[in-house]
């Protein structure tokens, strides 16, 4: 299991290099904005697939969204590790920051 040990603080630039401008909603210019609710449906479906219980895959979903609409990564994938392996927490980080709308 991952551990989230030493996480950049908030601001905090890499190599001296400000942070890119990202643009459109999708990949990794959908954090810090409002998941959509296609999306959590979406990711919703995936967790069932994975093989939670419907009372899991809604809990991750919600626990997974709240960080991400927060721009805080590592705390969405640490809120998803208590319900999915590493490899489904990185299966739902995209689907919640890529999937399109049906």
């Amino acid at each position: 299991m991952a551990e989230f040990l030493n996480k950049p603080e908030v601001g905090t630039m890499l190599a001296g290099f400000p942070p890119p401008k990202l643009k459109g909603n999708s990949g990794f210019a959908a954090m810090g904005k409002p998941v959509p609710f296609y999306r959590q449906q979406a990711g919703y479906e995936h967790a069932r697939q994975m093989g939670c219980s419907e009372d899991e895959a809604f809990a991750v979903v919600n626990a997974m969204s709240l960080p991400l609409e927060k721009d805080q990564p590592y705390d969405a994938m640490e809120a998803g590790m208590k319900y999915l392996d590493l490899t489904g927490t990185y299966r739902l980080l995209a689907v919640l920051l890529t999937a399109e709308k049906g």
